[in-house]
C-alpha cells in the first residue's frame, strides 16, 4: 500500500514541499543502511530493535490520527516495504543520491561541525576526540 500511495502524497499542496533529497534509489533494509554508516565513518550505531508485535500494538492501540500515521509508517519500515519512487522522480525532476554518497555528504558536514565546536570552545582535535 505504502508504494502506491507515495505518489499521492507528493500532490498534496503542503506535502509537495517536503524535502525529498534524503530518498535514496536503492531498496535497502534500515540495517544495511545504518552498516554503511558506520563503515564510512568509522564507528559503530547503537541499534535498538523493536518487535514487530510491538508495533502492531502500538498502531492498534493509536488513539490520534497522529500516533496511527506515525505507527503505520514504523510497521511498514519494518515489514521492509520498499517504495517504488520512479513516479515522484520523474513528476517533479528529481535525482536521487545512493546512500554512500549521502553518508559521505552527511558525514562530511558532520565532521565540519565538530571541527568548528571544538576550535570554538578551545578544545583540539585530538583532545575532542578521545572525550
Amino acid at each position: 500500500m505504502l508504494p502506491k500511495c507515495a505518489p499521492l502524497l507528493c500532490t498534496i499542496p503542503r506535502l509537495s514541499a517536503v524535502r525529498l533529497s534524503s530518498v535514496v534509489p536503492e531498496a535497502l533494509s534500515p540495517l544495511e543502511v545504518v552498516g554503511t554508516f558506520e563503515r564510512m565513518g568509522g564507528k559503530p550505531f547503537q541499534v535498538e530493535h523493536v518487535p514487530e508485535e510491538t508495533l502492531r500494538a502500538q498502531f492498534g492501540g493509536a488513539t490520534d490520527p497522529m500516533q496511527k500515521s506515525f505507527a503505520g509508517l514504523m510497521l511498514a519500515y519494518a515489514q521492509g516495504d520498499a517504495i517504488d519512487m520512479t513516479a515522484v522522480t520523474s513528476r517533479f525532476g528529481l535525482s536521487l543520491m545512493n546512500v554512500t554518497e549521502y553518508a559521505r555528504k552527511v558525514l562530511a558536514r558532520q565532521e565540519v561541525i565538530c571541527s568548528a565546536t571544538t576550535r570554538a570552545n578551545g578544545i583540539s582535535r585530538t583532545t575532542a576526540n578521545s572525550l
